[in-house]
């Protein structure tokens, strides 16, 4: 029983004997002094303005279509509304898709 506990001693003391070694790095530091960040900025903000301006397109073309069906929805056939009504489920999906990206 000794030879079991002073084993046990023994492997203890050398285990708390390694040091842990933890460090941190500071990513925008690193990031600031990359002569690329400037161009990729630029890049970001001129897709992000694209993106912005597709989407503001594409719902002001629902809008307008939402406007045209709700003040048509009593001349038309239930043909044509169906039709109407999938077009513009159509349109709503692609804004939904539109505005993940």
């Amino acid at each position: 029983m000794r030879r079991y506990l002073f084993a046990f001693l023994i492997m203890s003391i050398g285990l708390n004997a390694q040091e842990s070694k933890v460090g941190t790095v500071d990513v925008d530091y690193i990031l600031s002094l990359m002569p690329e960040l400037t161009g990729v900025q630029e890049q970001v903000k001129a897709y992000q303005t694209e993106l912005s301006n597709g989407y503001a397109q594409k719902l002001a073309s629902y809008e307008e279509a939402v406007k045209n069906y709700r003040e048509g929805e009593a001349l038309f056939t239930l043909m044509q509304k169906k039709n109407k009504q999938d077009s513009l489920l159509v349109l709503e999906n692609e804004l939904g898709q539109y505005q993940q990206n």
